[in-house]
């Protein structure tokens, strides 16, 4: 049978309808847009959202011959316990850590949420209210600590500062802080590297490397030049972290990376020797 020519310019095709589908404006996908390696859907947004926590503050948790693993919502509105309620040999007052988390022989895990809810104080108050220090101690003895430190989504501004320190004798280090961590890191090791992901390092000036010992300031430094971590110092007060290991290495990536991106001397070595080189 022979259609005519004018017939089967009429008749569409079914790789013609498939065309115009896919030319059609209704049809068309929407603009896809890619995020940066290394950032969160929001960058407002806490990438680990707490679970279901009872808030609490002052906590301290201290094992011998057990590894330590908690999930902890840090708030600050939580009053402080009595001294009958300390460890013995805590240090009273200011100095008194909102969290330490210990162990003698075995791992230290810590995920800890800080939160700095709005009050009725703050929008009374003719100034805008005093920034608070928080004090995150991780210790072990013979084993590996991970330090995970996020700010909680409803945390108000002026937001809490951040004194972290993180000391292991025998075991690795890892430590993440928030994106708007501002100060200075104190890493250190005597049988290991240091490591800064690939996200954290661009943001991390070097002030000195000395004996194992690595400075940095992270984020802008404050204009007079000078700045303290909580002590009584001359200067802007910023964030601080403390890192250290007498054997293992050091990492310290941002909260809303993948840990597995850290970087540092020795990444390179690493693998051509794995391939044989």
């Amino acid at each position: 049978m022979i259609i005519p020519e004018s017939e089967e310019k009429k008749s569409p095709t079914k790789s013609s309808l498939l065309d115009e589908e896919r030319t059609s404006p209704d049809q068309s996908p929407p603009p896809y847009s890619s995020l940066p390696q290394g950032s969160s859907m929001n960058p407002t947004q806490s990438p680990n959202l707490p679970p279901d926590l009872a808030p609490t503050n002052y906590i301290h948790i201290k094992e011998k011959n057990n590894a330590v693993k908690r999930k902890i919502l840090l708030d600050l509105s939580v009053p402080r316990p009595p001294a009958s309620a300390l460890p013995d040999g805590m240090p009273p007052g200011e100095d008194t850590p909102h969290l330490m988390l210990d162990s003698h022989n075995g791992s230290v895990s810590g995920e800890v949420w800080v939160l700095r809810a709005a009050n009725l104080e703050d929008t009374a108050a003719p100034k805008p209210p005093t920034r608070e220090r928080v004090n995150l101690l991780f210790r072990s003895r013979n084993g590996a600590i991970k330090a995970l430190v996020h700010f909680h989504p409803s945390t108000v501004e002026p937001r809490p500062f951040l004194s972290v320190e993180v000391r292991a004798h025998n075991g690795s280090v890892n430590i993440t802080i928030p994106r708007s961590f501002r100060g200075q890191l104190t890493l250190h090791t005597d049988n290991g590297r240091v490591h800064l992901s690939s996200t954290l390092a661009p943001r991390a000036a070097t002030l000195s490397t000395i004996d194992g010992t690595h400075t940095y300031f992270v984020g802008e430094r404050p204009s007079c030049g000078k700045w303290h971590t909580g002590g009584s110092e001359d200067g802007e007060e910023v964030d601080g972290v403390i890192g250290s290991s007498k054997n293992g290495s050091v990492k310290v990536s941002y909260d809303d990376e993948d840990a597995s991106g850290t970087k540092g001397p020795g990444v390179f070595s690493s693998l051509f020797k794995a391939m044989g080189f």
